[in-house]
């Protein structure tokens, strides 16, 4: 009877752990540009530097900073605004990175089922139609490498992002007639240029049936967006299976792609990361609200069910043999 009581005890303690050590979401980022962590700048609302301090503030590395002033500079950071992205110099584009782990052999990886989710609300200030490809956004692996300020600017920066490698959603803030404005794109770490975006370091769908993401549609229309408007985005990667990946892009609740690679070697992430195409693309583009969260798959509920109902089994059992360990036919024979 002892040892009876020991199984229901484990069964039930083994129903209770898993119940109650399921991982809920974690959130490694949410940024909200608040003001105790901007400075640089003497305008109380555009300041031109952020600090690291997870998960509450991200320190944003930018491409071309440029400018020492908030009236120069083409990032500035608002605790009204967010932070906004322009072109103030020569430069073409500008785009912008942060670490959402506290060092650099630090990374988020995904087990079979878990996901990394990226939100953010969006404003494009006058958005046009005549860059493709020209709003990104993505979730990168480091390779362990810490980018500087102005890390597109010279060749030992630049360096340092070359080893980058990850998952990106290439779009148009405008309305342009082509069905390819809105596709998905997987750098790998084996780069000879650091521009995140070239064509060279991308694979991404180009109509060829070979290519990677093969488990669904592979391109969308253009946002085309509308003025100064705020929308709500949201980058997911979930990890289906040992090879696959799902990346699904939504833009307030609507799906605008959602595709499978299919040959999928990348599981660990450390970095954020979006890109402004300038002036083509629109006059600024804001961000503000940007949050990561990592999920973890639930226990199946059949599994926690029939966990409940086992020691029931073997209590129900052990009364059709007269509550002891023995059936009563045995029990005459050991009397």
């Amino acid at each position: 009877m002892k040892t009876t009581m020991k199984i229901l005890g484990a069964c039930l303690a083994c129903a209770f752990c898993l119940t109650v050590t399921n991982a809920a979401p974690v959130t490694l980022l949410n940024d909200v540009f608040d003001s105790s962590y901007l400075s640089g700048g003497d305008d109380p609302d555009k300041k031109l530097s952020s600090a690291q301090s997870l998960p509450n503030s991200a320190e944003w590395f930018v491409s071309y900073p440029d400018g020492n002033t908030s009236d120069t500079a083409n990032v500035v950071f608002s605790p009204t605004t967010g932070m906004t992205l322009r072109k103030t110099d020569n430069t073409n584009a500008v785009n912008v990175m942060a670490y959402f782990t506290e060092n650099r052999s630090s990374f988020q990886s995904l087990s079979v089922g878990a996901s990394l989710e990226l939100t953010f609300t969006l404003s494009v200030l006058n958005p046009r139609d005549t860059s493709d490809k020209s709003l990104n956004f993505g979730l990168f692996n480091s390779g362990g490498n810490q980018l500087e300020q102005g890390y597109y600017t010279n060749g030992a920066k630049q360096a340092k992002i070359m080893p980058f490698s990850g998952y990106l959603i290439m779009t148009n803030a405008g309305n342009q007639s082509s069905s390819w404005q809105t596709t998905p794109g997987f750098r790998n770490s084996s780069n000879s240029t650091y521009s995140l975006y070239a064509s060279s370091t991308i694979s991404e769908p180009a109509g060829d049936p070979d290519s990677r993401f093969g488990g669904g549609p592979i391109h969308n229309t253009p946002l085309n967006l509308a003025n100064a408007t705020t929308y709500n985005g949201s980058f997911m990667i979930t990890r289906n299976a040992a090879d696959e990946n799902t990346i699904v892009f939504t833009l307030n609740g609507t799906t605008i792609l959602s595709t499978i690679d299919t040959e999928a070697t990348l599981f660990a992430f450390d970095t954020i990361n979006f890109g402004y195409g300038g002036t083509n693309m629109g006059d600024a583009m804001t961000l503000n609200n940007i949050k990561l969260v990592y999920t973890v798959p639930e226990p199946a509920v059949l599994t926690l069910l029939l966990l409940a109902a086992a020691p029931l089994a073997i209590r129900n059992r052990l009364r059709g043999r007269g509550g002891h360990g023995v059936t009563t036919k045995e029990r005459g024979k050991t009397g």
